[in-house]
């Protein structure tokens, strides 16, 4: 499944390349009172986007050829109290620069971004909510199919994939769920909610320009009930993958269930103990963790072994299952509602 990342800002490198974020980019001073963004202000560009303070000189053709809603929004007339600047026509955005920064680094750099495997999921939401807000279809598409190999609605996808997830991000994409109506990616989404401590799950997650992303009074009370039933959940796993009962097929059982309780006693003092509510988290490299101090002091066969994988992995995935109910949110057949 998607490994979890610490809680941790990030600096924001240059766009030079494919595996880049472009929603840090530096900008410029400018004698109009407002900043020229440094990646999007060509000399030749034939309209000027504010975003804030910040100023994208860019192709309003270019624009408006993706998106009927920059279409309409250049025929809009300027009021008279609005000057040009270098001879363009300015419109005044609400979005935050980072936001538009990311919309154009697909726009006019081609989609290219959208099948890059190092893209950050924060560029990946922001290239959701604002094709979804300017009506850029086959983008939004792009987006959300890249954000589901972060947060999958399946349990097969999850337990294979290898796209670790930040939970700092976590929240925004269950603002973007809801926004775009894809109810998919929200228990999944409230799971990683839950890794977050109660000051960030109360007041919201910033982003990388400061923007703070809140969860709304709904989803706040479902993931401060889900992080006790996860906790609680996780605990149930971890007893009943650990049950001392040894394979069918064992020829030591007496051993190996010895062997299995003392891992038992081993991982429940671990991280991953009292109040942990990563609960589909693969339990593997614990147990074989665990092992190698267990078989120091008892013997364990390699078909018991085998049944604990087994068992974890069908452990995992009846919490899975659950993650419905255990946010009281309504989903019909969620393992075939992205289907």
């Amino acid at each position: 499944m998607p490994s979890i990342m610490p809680n941790q800002s990030r600096k924001r490198p240059r766009a030079d390349s494919d595996t880049q974020s472009v929603a840090g980019e530096p900008v410029k001073e400018s004698k109009e009172g407002f900043t020229k963004d440094d990646a999007f202000w060509y000399p030749d560009g034939s309209i000027v986007l504010l975003a804030g303070n910040i100023g994208f000189k860019v192709y309003q053709g270019l624009l408006a050829e993706q998106s009927e809603v920059f279409a309409d929004l250049f025929t809009i007339p300027q009021p008279p109290e609005v000057p040009s600047i270098e001879e363009c026509p300015t419109v005044h955005l609400s979005d935050t620069a980072q936001e538009l920064r990311a919309l154009l680094s697909v726009m006019i750099h081609g989609r290219k971004y959208t099948h890059n495997d190092g893209a950050h999921l924060e560029d990946i939401v922001a290239w959701a909510r604002m094709s979804h807000k300017y009506h850029i279809q086959d983008l939004l598409d792009d987006a959300l199919k890249r954000l589901r190999r972060f947060f999958p609605p399946r349990f097969v996808e999850m337990n294979s994939s290898d796209h670790p997830v930040q939970p700092l991000h976590a929240i925004a994409v269950v603002n973007l769920a809801r926004l775009t109506e894809k109810k998919y990616f929200i228990p999944s989404a409230l799971y990683y909610c839950c890794m977050l401590n109660a000051h960030t799950l109360l007041h919201g997650s910033s982003r990388s320009d400061g923007t703070v992303d809140r969860l709304s009074d709904d989803d706040l009370e479902r993931c401060i009930h889900g992080k006790a039933v996860l906790a609680g959940q996780l605990a149930l796993s971890r007893s009943s993958i650990l049950c001392p009962l040894a394979s069918e097929a064992c020829a030591t059982p007496d051993k190996c269930a010895f062997a299995i309780i003392l891992l038992h006693v081993k991982l429940a003092g671990g991280s991953r103990g009292a109040g942990a509510t990563d609960a589909l988290e693969s339990w593997r490299k614990d147990i074989d963790r665990g092992l190698g101090v267990v078989r120091e002091q008892s013997y364990v066969c390699t078909t018991c072994v085998m049944m604990l994988y087994k068992r974890e992995i069908l452990e995992r995935k009846k919490v899975w299952l659950k993650l419905p109910s255990i946010f009281n949110f309504t989903m019909r057949n969620w393992e075939r509602s992205a289907a």
